[in-house]
């Protein structure tokens, strides 16, 4: 089966790699094909670079209160009404023998109060999941039939924050709606279910093959990849090998803003192969460095090599930029 999966990946992006070919030549993409392309994806998707500023915009999910704060957080003292930021002395409480005592957002190695106790409210953020070849979440892909399938090849993702416990890029996807034909993580030992289940703190996700299609079906939002969901213009960055990225395949998505966002885990892979990231023509073309950017990306030494296949990010990758 994943043979066959595999043979369908590569015949599906050879037909769109003379395309990608072009685009890496400047050419034929360009004038009105090129703004047609545009326009048909961002109807498909139902969102553009306005609303995706204000997807920034609305910033990281914020905790549930009395959980998780970041350092100098205004947060309430414990045992009391009084509010307090980071370096701050909170009033007395039994717990402290009535004598005042850190703020729980207050830096872990200061305290010039009269207590020695501590309800510190801060954790430590967690780094990318370190995927290992051949190790755990490094299962196949199956095919799933189904409308609804979410789209993050080219997505513009946010700065990693911390959702249930994972280190997540929030990444603005689409929902293509030309196929209903999509690849997802086959089990519970694949993709970015694979990693956030093995890392969160609340109910596990939907295991990917049989479960993860049904739950698609139903109504739930999660990224898969299609072949026949292929918009150019896309691009590939070649990075160094280990940096982290974002992965999108079989992440868990939901609508905010009128906008489909998925948390993607952070992912770095324990090897010395190439790292590729995915991402559009346009983001290529405004970042001085795509490797020190939050972009999606496949593990590195993917069997389907998606990247051989993309034009490379280069000195000009917009198609609808004309060369200086």
């Amino acid at each position: 089966m994943l043979a066959n999966i595999r043979i369908a990946i590569l015949a599906a992006v050879a037909a769109a790699s003379a395309q990608a070919a072009s685009v890496a030549a400047g050419a034929p993409l360009c004038g009105d094909t090129c703004q047609a392309s545009q326009e048909a994806q961002v109807v498909e998707a139902g969102s553009d670079s306005a609303s995706f500023m204000q997807f920034k915009s609305r910033g990281q999910r914020q905790a549930s209160a009395g959980q998780i704060c970041q350092q100098g957080a205004s947060v309430q003292c414990p045992g009391s009404s009084d509010m307090c930021e980071g370096n701050q002395c909170c009033p007395g409480i039994g717990a402290s023998n009535n004598g005042t005592f850190p703020c729980p957002s207050a830096d872990p190695t200061w305290n010039q109060c009269e207590s020695s106790y501590t309800d510190s409210c801060l954790v430590e953020t967690p780094g990318p999941y370190e995927f290992i070849p051949d190790g755990p979440c490094s299962g196949p892909g199956t095919l799933c039939e189904s409308p609804g399938w979410v789209y993050c090849q080219d997505a513009e993702c946010s700065e990693p924050t911390v959702v249930d416990g994972v280190l997540v890029a929030k990444c603005l996807c689409w929902a293509p709606k030309n196929t209903n034909t999509s690849i997802l993580p086959d089990g519970e030992n694949a993709g970015a279910s694979c990693v956030i289940n093995k890392q969160r703190t609340g109910a596990p996700l939907p295991a990917g093959g049989k479960a993860m299609c049904d739950a698609i079906k139903e109504g739930s939002l999660i990224s898969t990849w299609g072949p026949n969901g292929w918009k150019p213009p896309l691009v590939t960055s070649k990075c160094q090998a280990g940096t982290p990225f974002a992965w999108c395949w079989g992440a868990p998505c939901k609508r905010e803003a009128g906008d489909i966002v998925c948390d993607c885990p952070m992912v770095s892979v324990n090897s010395d192969a190439t790292q590729y990231l995915s991402l559009s023509s346009k983001a290529c073309a405004e970042e001085a460095d795509p490797c020190t950017m939050t972009h999606n990306g496949d593990p590195a030494g993917s069997a389907t090599k998606l990247h051989e296949h993309m034009a490379q990010c280069s000195a000009n990758p917009d198609p609808c930029v004309p060369t200086p």
